[in-house]
This record gives C-alpha cells, structure tokens and sequence, in this order.
C-alpha cells in the first residue's frame, strides 16, 4: 500500500482538498488497499482548528467531498516516516524537505505533486481568494488526483 502524504502551507485549503478529493476517490473506486492519504501544512497556524471555510464550500457543493471533519496539522517526523510518498503542492516545499530530510529513508519520495506527475509548476493557492478561486484551485486539484490515481494504480 502507497502512504502518501500531501503537503502545502497551512493545512488549510490545498493538501485537505487534495486528500479529501483522494480520499473519496479511493473509496468509490475500492482502492483503500492500493493507497492511503493523509496531509499536513508547513506553516500550521496554532489558531486553525478547520479546514478553509471556502474550500469546504466548494469540496461539498462542486464534489460533494465532505472535508468538514478535518483538523489542520503541523508536518512531523511521525508523519514524514509512515509516508511512501510526500507529494507538496510547491516546487520549493519539496526542495526544503528534500535538503532538510537526506538522512531519511532513501525509499521515500519526496516531490511537488506537478512534477512527480510530469508537469510544471505550483498548484494554484486559493488563500485569500474568493470562490472562484477556490473552485478553480480545487478543479486543479481534482484533475492532478485523477492523474495521481492513474500513475498509482498501473504501478
């Protein structure tokens, strides 16, 4: 089974759509031996206790995903070490953790989401953004887990 751990900044918008989406792809699909996902945020806020209130809105009304139940984390060694897979949602995340964790299990892929798909560029941050924004970035996102879903599964 693929841990697969997706990483943005805050924990907040990005990495929940993207295991929320996954999630709920894994389970319609009965891959849940194939693959599990989790996510994490580099710069976790100690005042977040929910997901974005837009990127809820969106999951639920555009995907009907329901990503209400999920608590923004702080990436950590634990979370690091039970991955397979650590897939950020930016080129310079990925760089960081790479520099910072060589001394960490050499079967582990560390990468942007984008180029471990072969592709270039930072997945859209909604942050701060309105609705549209929102639905654009999760619109992204849905079609970058269909192609995960497709890289993973022929494995």
């Amino acid at each position: 089974m693929k841990r697969i751990l997706f990483v943005c900044a805050g924990n907040t918008c990005r990495s929940p759509m993207a295991e929320y989406l996954l999630k709920d792809k894994i389970e319609k699909r009965n891959l849940k031996d194939k693959m599990d996902v989790k996510s994490a945020g580099m710069f976790v806020s100690e005042n977040s206790e929910k997901p974005s209130a837009l990127a809820s809105k969106v999951l639920m009304e555009e995907y009907k995903v329901d990503m209400s139940a999920h608590h923004p984390q702080m990436i950590n060694i634990d979370l690091i070490m039970e991955s397979d897979l650590i897939l950020c949602m930016e080129e310079a995340m990925a760089v960081y953790l790479r520099a910072n964790l060589h001394n960490v299990d050499s079967i582990m892929i560390i990468d942007s989401l984008k180029t471990y798909l072969g592709e270039t560029g930072d997945v859209s941050d909604p942050y701060g953004g309105d609705e549209n924004t929102y639905k654009n970035s999760a619109s992204e996102i849905n079609e970058l887990i269909e192609l995960l879903i497709q890289k993973e599964v022929s494995l």
